[in-house]
């Protein structure tokens, strides 16, 4: 390429850079479209020059450097001294100006051809010198209170002198007012302060300059008049009890709920916040034990407190001088309620040669001493101080004895009880390797106990032990697929119908830490493993009833589903096909809590429980493995009813008993299933001995039923007792060491002894209750 190539190429390079070449292409900048003017200070004094920024912008808000016209500047300002017209150098010009006249003015610049070319300032204040005081009060104000008063420094056009900063004297027509004892220096043209004003009617206030009197000035007139008297508006004081906080409430802040102490005095009129104070005087006593904190009245009356109390409150407002009322008051403090000793549950049966153990349950102003009149049974200790009897027993018989606890107040009661020594009861065992409640225990054809699932101290276990009555011990087997509690395990043959054709255990549903078990597994005792069922359940389901059918299927029934739905529905199991189906219909009610007792007819007696509305219920329904359905029974039973047991009496009938829904916890009946349809078939048979619900049962060898734990207004129980069909009467038998609740009771087969395992130990009320391992056996 040539040397004269080489700079027409350059220079086709630079004209498409700069779009300029050849006179082509070129672009204008944006040209000006308004002023903005800039005082270089916002507030001025008048013949005092400062100077102002005048900048031409363009459409997008930069300066237009291209302009190059003149401004004119204009003043709301009349008298203002304003520069010639002057040009605007790349669009920027800086001009002097001096205002004359005082208030808030503003500068404008106009080009000095396109009038439509303009801006203006921002207020500018132009202050003079202060030539007096404005005084802002109240119209109206009580003496004795405190009356907030706003100085300003005025110029002589009534414009805030801003600048202003000397200090002022205050003056009243009130000779007694409570005024700034010093001068008081102005900040910014203004200050704010507070005078008390004594003398009733109509006053003023003067504010005079230090330096220069002739700054001053005087506030509009004030009308004063005397506060109003205090007024107590509390309501009379409660009483109060020995040995409890005083006047206790309680508080609900929406779900929670707790209890407040204290009694708040309440006081009205006056002046300004209360304080309140009490003084010992002839004729003014608080309560020993209580004392006046803020306005609240609180503490605990100790004993030999009882009494009516006179005392005298004062309550003193916040006026100056303060002005007080006084209020007699009475406290009358009276002793609590006696102890009551509850005459149920009592103490549980003895067993001979076992260890016994009793605590004694007592309400009142604790803590109690106790002592016993009567003789104990041989072996025990005597009462303890605190109310319990220990001890192993070596004698057979009744014990009478009446128990005494006496409060701190010195108030006694007395309760008669009769502890029983008996031949049969519960002695401890081999313990479990793992803590569990909620768990099952059923009965294998090799007579070992299978124990599943079930809850530890926190979460769901799916570990499993074997318990071999010969050894009283336990030890691991397989574990479950899925963890699990309240669910089913039943044995898929009728050991009481020898030989075992299928002696593999069916677990079905219950609840996992993530929610409902739709899943079931088959113990094998023969491989000791868990295998998972072809089929799960239609319907995930906790709480519900299991029940092997004369056929060898399992009926399952009710519980609660998904979302806590109550169910209705039922299903069977079939192991030949390891599958789940639905029965041909569903129950007359929905039902949870209930039970389900397998007749000698082949059919399925579903009692009580609570429906979906959550009512206990008192009816009872049949399952026809026949027809695949159920049938109500005409008769309902004697007492609604849940959380109760049923139980499968030598001569065909069922024994229920106990249960949660009503007072009635220990009514019990017989149902008869030779009944005709007409005649009622649920009678009423005896009495528990002790009142209970949640607890287990089962039958003996003897055709007796042993019922086992349980709750009793809230409280666990370690009490056993014995249901005899031939006389239809309970009677007590010796208890557990253990009181539990959610155990398993598994009778253990013709030697007649029956294993309890797990549980929880403790009451409803406490949340520190225990989940235990141990396990015992009744012989």
């Amino acid at each position: 390429m040539t040397i004269r190539a080489i700079r027409l190429t350059a220079a086709v390079l630079v004209c498409a850079s700069l779009l300029a070449c050849g006179g082509g292409g070129g672009s204008e900048p944006p040209p000006a479209t308004r002023f903005v003017v800039t005082p270089s200070l916002a507030t001025a004094a008048p013949g005092v020059g400062f100077t102002v920024k005048v900048a031409a912008l363009d459409a997008a808000g930069n300066v237009a450097t291209s302009y190059s016209g003149s401004v004119r500047l204009s003043s709301s300002d009349g008298a203002a001294v304003l520069p010639a017209p002057a040009p605007l150098t790349n669009g920027l010009q800086t001009l002097s100006v001096t205002m004359a006249t005082s208030g808030l003015q503003t500068i404008s610049a106009t080009d000095t051809v396109t009038s439509s070319l303009t801006g203006q300032s921002q207020s500018i204040a132009v202050t003079g010198p202060a030539t007096h005081l404005l005084m802002t009060v109240p119209a109206m104000a009580f003496a004795r209170a405190a009356v907030p008063i706003t100085v300003t420094a005025l110029d002589a056009s009534n414009t805030v002198v801003t600048s202003f900063s000397g200090s002022v004297l205050i003056t009243s027509s009130d000779g007694q007012a409570l005024l700034p004892t010093a001068a008081v220096r102005f900040v910014n043209g203004s200050v704010a302060f507070n005078a008390t004003l004594l003398s009733i009617g109509t006053q003023t206030l003067t504010a005079t300059d230090t330096v220069q009197a002739s700054i001053a000035g005087t506030s509009p007139s004030i009308d004063v008049s005397a506060a109003p008297a205090i007024a107590i508006t509390s309501a009379a004081l409660p009483g109060g009890t020995v040995g409890s906080q005083y006047s206790p409430r309680r508080v609900c802040r929406g779900y929670r709920c707790f209890t407040l102490y204290g009694f708040s005095l309440l006081a009205s009129e006056g002046l300004g916040n209360f304080t309140w104070a009490w003084a010992a005087a002839p004729g003014s006593s608080l309560p020993p034990g209580l004392s006046l904190t803020g306005n609240v009245i609180g503490g605990t009356p100790p004993v030999g407190s009882v009494g009516s109390y006179h005392v005298i409150v004062t309550a003193t407002d916040g006026g100056t001088p303060a002005a007080q009322a006084n209020f007699p008051y009475t406290i009358s403090i009276v002793n609590p309620a006696p102890p009551f000793i509850a005459p149920m549950p009592g103490p549980q049966g003895a067993t001979l040669n076992q260890p016994y153990r009793y605590q004694f349950q007592v309400s009142g102003f604790a803590p109690f001493t106790f002592t016993a009149t009567g003789a104990l049974p041989p072996g025990l200790a005597p009462l303890t101080s605190t109310g319990l009897i220990a001890g192993t027993p070596a004698s057979l018989n009744l014990y009478p004895i009446t128990v005494h606890a006496t409060d701190p107040a010195g108030q006694e009661s007395a309760q008669t009880f009769t502890i029983g020594v008996f031949q049969h009861g519960f002695s401890p065992t081999g313990s479990m390797q793992t803590t569990r409640w909620l768990h099952t225990a059923t009965l294998l054809p090799s007579g070992q106990v299978l124990v599943t699932g079930g809850m530890a101290s926190q979460g769901s276990l799916n570990s499993s032990q074997i318990f071999t009555p010969t050894s009283g011990s336990f030890v691991a087997t397989a574990a479950l697929h899925v963890a699990r509690y309240e669910h089913t395990a039943t044995l898929l043959c009728d050991l009481a119908a020898p030989p075992c054709a299928n002696s593999k255990v069916l677990v079905v549903g219950g609840s996992t830490d993530t929610g409902l078990a739709g899943s079931a597994e088959l113990y094998d005792p023969t491989a000791g493993t868990f295998t998972l069922t072809t089929g799960n359940l239609a319907t995930d389901r906790v709480n519900h009833s299991a029940t092997r059918l004369h056929s060898g299927k399992v009926l399952i029934v009710g519980g609660t589903g998904a979302n806590g739905a109550v169910l209705a529905s039922a299903e069977l199991f079939d192991p030949a096909t390891g599958t789940f189906t639905a029965t041909a219909a569903p129950m007359a009610s929905t039902r949870i809590f209930h039970t389900a007792t397998l007749l000698p007819s082949g059919k399925v007696l579903i009692a009580g429980g609570v429906g979906a509305d959550g009512i206990p219920l008192d009816s009872a329904e049949l399952y026809n493995p026949v027809t695949g359905t159920f049938s109500t029974i005409a008769s309902p039973m004697t007492v609604a009813r849940d959380a109760h047991t049923a139980t499968l009496l030598p001569g065909g009938k069922v024994l229920i008993a106990g249960g949660a829904a009503s007072s009635k916890v220990a009514a019990a009946e017989l149902y008869d299933p030779a009944t005709v349809a007409s005649a009622a078939s649920f009678t009423v048979t005896g009495v528990l001995v002790t009142p209970r619900d949640s607890h287990t049962a089962v039958l003996l060898p003897s055709g007796q039923v042993l019922i086992v734990g349980g709750l009793y207004q809230g409280q666990f129980l370690q009490h056993a007792e014995l249901y005899d069909p031939a006389t239809g009467v309970f009677a007590s038998t010796g208890g557990m060491q253990t009181a539990r609740i959610a155990h398993t009771l598994t009778s253990l087969g013709s030697s007649g002894h029956v294993l309890v395992a797990g549980g929880l130990n403790g009451s409803i009320l406490n949340l520190d209750n225990e989940v235990v391992s141990s396990a015992e056996v009744y012989q």
